[in-house]
């Protein structure tokens, strides 16, 4: 039995292996949590830039919008622009032709006198 029996100074050491070993374990997580702590900072970072970048996007779309209505607007503005003057451009047609009548009707009467 005298082979199985541990000396108090090898109890000691085991202890002090023990503890060291604890001691390693701890550190081992103490670094794990700093990484998870740091990892945890990166995806926070990466979450404002994701919702900084969506803001921006909406922004541009709203506005891209804006510019679509507006460019509209004009369109049906200068369609009613050229309306207008697609009728002034009859009248003065008109116009044209009544004068340069008017103009044959009096050569033609003085030719007859």
């Amino acid at each position: 039995l005298s082979c199985c029996s541990v000396e108090p100074r090898d109890k000691y050491h085991l202890s002090e292996i023990r503890a060291d070993n604890l001691k390693r374990e701890l550190d081992v997580k103490a670094k794990e949590m700093d990484l998870m702590s740091s990892e945890r900072d990166l995806f926070r970072k990466e979450t404002e830039e994701l919702k900084s970048s969506l803001h921006d996007a909406t922004c541009r779309a709203s506005v891209a919008e804006i510019e679509v209505v507006n460019e509209k607007d004009r369109r049906e503005m200068l369609s009613g622009r050229v309306s207008v003057l697609q009728t002034e451009n009859e009248d003065l047609k008109n116009k044209l032709q009544q004068f340069s009548d008017s103009i044959i009707a009096k050569e033609e009467y003085t030719l007859t006198l």
